[in-house]
């Protein structure tokens, strides 16, 4: 069999938002000892998110151009998921780069996805300023964010986002030419975390480790898949 039903209308931050309300205080994420709550999580998202939006206000008042990519320039941390659910909610998709990477490679790629959003920590501003200085991109460092702040002057506007807008951009190794950015909406990537939990229940109590770098699809399900069921 190899039809799955899935909810073909809904987006990733929908479903974000019905895990939230069913299980808030379960463990989300563990990382170097530190977790995090769905609610803290989502929180923490919301916070980011409304950063990013003002962003993108600024950026179609003085360009009259709307960002619709935002970079996640992250390693694998609560911070990295959040970053990633905060783009989502601000009505963007997202590019995950690996912090390892060339250089050049992570250039090419923001330059290739007109990308003007990067979202990372200032232990990463020597990269970054190498990475904003032949890209008209602006960024944001979390760190430098209060995360406490009251989330009631966080609260977003409705997304219009749609199951048919762009979620992430995935882009190929360029081991035999530059690197190809392959783009995936709400509706495709919903329909293969069913499938994945039509195969592999995610039951709560189970923990799920996520070992992908950043950039590969993998990554993605291992994001996605266990947080939207209240798996670790």
């Amino acid at each position: 069999k190899t039809a799955t039903e899935f909810p073909d209308n809904k987006t990733i931050t929908e479903l974000l938002k019905e895990q939230v309300a069913k299980s808030p205080d379960l463990v989300a994420v563990e990382h170097n000892g530190l977790e995090v709550t769905l609610k803290e999580l989502d929180d923490i998202s919301n916070i980011l998110a409304a950063e990013i939006s003002k962003k993108i206000i600024a950026d179609y008042k003085e360009n009259d151009t709307k960002t619709n990519i935002v970079t996640i320039f992250l390693q694998r941390s609560s911070n990295m998921i959040a970053g990633i659910l905060a783009a989502l909610k601000a009505g963007c998709a997202y590019i995950s780069l690996d912090v390892t990477s060339p250089i050049k490679r992570s250039e090419l790629i923001i330059k290739h996805s007109d990308s003007k959003i990067i979202l990372t920590e200032s232990i990463y501003s020597e990269k970054i300023n190498k990475l904003s200085s032949n890209n008209d991109v602006e960024y944001i460092y979390i760190d430098e964010i209060s995360l406490k702040n009251n989330i009631e002057e966080h609260k977003l506007e409705t997304s219009n986002t749609s199951c048919y807008d762009p979620a992430y951009l995935i882009y190929t190794s360029g081991s035999t030419n530059l690197p190809k950015g392959v783009v995936a909406n709400h509706r495709s990537a919903i329909n293969r975390f069913f499938w994945m939990w039509n195969q592999f229940p995610f039951k709560q109590g189970e923990v799920c480790t996520m070992n992908t770098i950043a950039g590969f699809v993998r990554s993605v399900l291992e994001t996605f898949v266990p947080l939207l069921k209240g798996v670790k």
